[in-house]
């Protein structure tokens, strides 16, 4: 498909809900009711190194059933500023959230920002719809800043410091205490919260946005700050034991053709190749526990006959690379590998 940006979601959602504003039907409504949506955003999904080919839900019923962008990329190849993004429509130095900490990013920043005043959730709502998030927002909400943002009927969102752990997250519901799950993994969670929410949906008769956003793959950040590949859930931790980086011309080149600090990066070392390896198959395995929660929700909505007038959206908020230019693993460069990701819309 065509060259397609993050910030062009805002339009494709405003124009399929918000058609009979301008006096249109809302665009594919099933007698004559406006849309849903279902998003499910993970976190740091590569699309160049292929983990959309180890996920056969998101193959079976986006990807076979519906339409993948395959040129789609973010405009800023890291969590806060593409998150605001995604919601705005907007770049990230016209919202100004730039960065992931204060003081140019995190919710802080958003909040000091008022950028919930403007945003899609809260145009939605003016049109009736009901709005609900589970899962990873953006960083900067903790024990002492749970505030909900305007325009959701249900937010619950992961806290700080279980945002970033796998097996001990936290969640607030729409401002409220601390719910603390240790010993829980964290997609399995999401997937059983996102069920009981469909209950509740279903029992509705107005249109709604789902936002499902698990963390993986993103890396666990321990309690020292230090960041180590994702942990899969018990049941697939020794999936994929020969998966490799693909090995594209770009993988730990010889010849480096990079500027900046990049140009003198040296080639990465056996030991380092092997590690990084290892690292992508723990993303792969992490990913499972969302594949499955993708075909869970589907089934879900399907029962409840909510599916011929639903879009559905699977996509991340940035891309990431793994041995690529000689870099070791990471995001924040402007090369296809962080800013191209998947996108994948399947509609009524």
């Amino acid at each position: 498909m065509r060259l397609f940006s993050l910030i062009s979601l805002t339009s494709i959602i405003a124009t399929a809900s918000l058609g009979s504003s301008t006096g249109s039907s809302p665009v594919n409504s099933v007698n004559g009711k406006k849309p849903n949506f279902v998003i499910f955003l993970t976190d740091d999904q590569d699309y160049l190194m292929h983990s959309l080919d180890y996920l056969p839900y998101v193959q079976k019923r986006f990807i076979s059933e519906g339409t993948q962008f395959t040129h789609y990329h973010t405009t800023s190849a890291t969590c806060c500023p593409s998150r605001v993004s995604f919601w705005l429509g907007q770049f990230a130095h016209n919202h100004n959230v730039t960065d992931e900490t204060q003081p140019h990013g995190s919710y802080y920043k958003f909040q000091d920002n008022h950028l919930d005043d403007a945003w899609l959730p809260l145009w939605l709502q003016q049109e009736n719809y009901k709005n609900h998030y589970i899962g990873k927002f953006i960083n900067g909400l903790d024990a002492s800043n749970t505030a909900a943002p305007k325009g959701w009927e249900h937010f619950e969102p992961l806290i700080s410091p279980g945002i970033y752990n796998f097996t001990n997250p936290i969640f607030s519901l729409n401002g409220g205490p601390l719910e603390a799950h240790p010993g829980v993994y964290q997609t399995d969670l999401i997937l059983e919260k996102s069920l009981v929410r469909i209950d509740d949906i279903a029992e509705s008769e107005d249109p709604f946005l789902f936002v499902i956003s698990p963390t993986a793959p993103h890396d666990e950040i321990q309690a020292n700050g230090v960041f180590t590949p994702p942990r899969p859930a018990e049941r697939h931790k020794h999936l994929f034991p020969n998966a490799k980086v693909p090995r594209d011309p770009n993988f730990n080149p010889l010849v480096q053709d990079k500027v900046g600090w990049v140009k003198d990066l040296p080639l990465l070392t056996p030991l380092q190749i092997n590690e990084i390896d290892e690292h992508y198959r723990q993303r792969l395995r992490s990913l499972q526990a969302t594949d499955e929660l993708v075909e869970a929700v589907f089934k879900k909505l399907e029962e409840k006959d909510l599916i011929d007038n639903t879009y559905f959206i699977y996509t991340s908020d940035n891309g990431y690379h793994l041995g690529h230019h000689r870099m070791f693993a990471g995001k924040q460069m402007p090369y296809d590998t962080d800013v191209r990701i998947p996108f994948i819309i399947r509609g009524p």
